[in-house]
């Protein structure tokens, strides 16, 4: 269905100037959000590297699903990233789509997100008390489940 390009042997820089594959940055990156998103009390958890068709990681606390897009680039982030992630929303039913980077957004991108109703956030926007903190709901439901 889908042609896989391995992207391990591909060196790129990252947004904080050391080199690794993009492949091995991107994945240590998808999961430092969903290790973020486990403390704000979302379930998470990584789809597969490619043919992910714009979701890296599904998360769900309560009825709320949660696709995420994870960008880890040196460069500034357009709107394809946006799109990918609102088509995953809709494939998944999710009640929320965001795009997590470490860098920087392109001109425009935020105007484009906020009409589709998108989250563009830096992982450093990610603290307690952020409209994705669910830390509370989220250690309800872990409790009731071990009751």
């Amino acid at each position: 269905m889908y042609e896989t390009v391995p992207v391990a042997d591909s060196k790129s820089q990252r947004s904080d100037g050391t080199n690794t594959s993009s492949s091995e940055r991107g994945r240590r990156f998808e999961v430092e959000v969903r290790e973020t998103l486990y403390l704000f009390g979302w379930e998470a958890s990584l789809t597969p590297g490619s043919g992910d068709l714009g979701c890296d990681i599904l998360a769900k606390c309560g009825t709320a699903v949660l696709v995420v897009q994870c960008k880890d680039w040196a460069q500034s982030i357009g709107y394809d990233a946006v799109k990918e992630v609102h088509t995953a929303r809709s494939l998944h039913r999710a009640t929320q789509a965001a795009v997590i980077i470490r860098g920087r957004f392109a001109r425009g991108v935020h105007q484009k997100a906020a009409e589709l109703d998108i989250l563009l956030l830096r992982i450093d926007e990610l603290r307690s008390g952020h409209k994705l903190d669910r830390s509370a709901e989220g250690q309800r439901i872990r409790s009731e489940r071990s009751a």
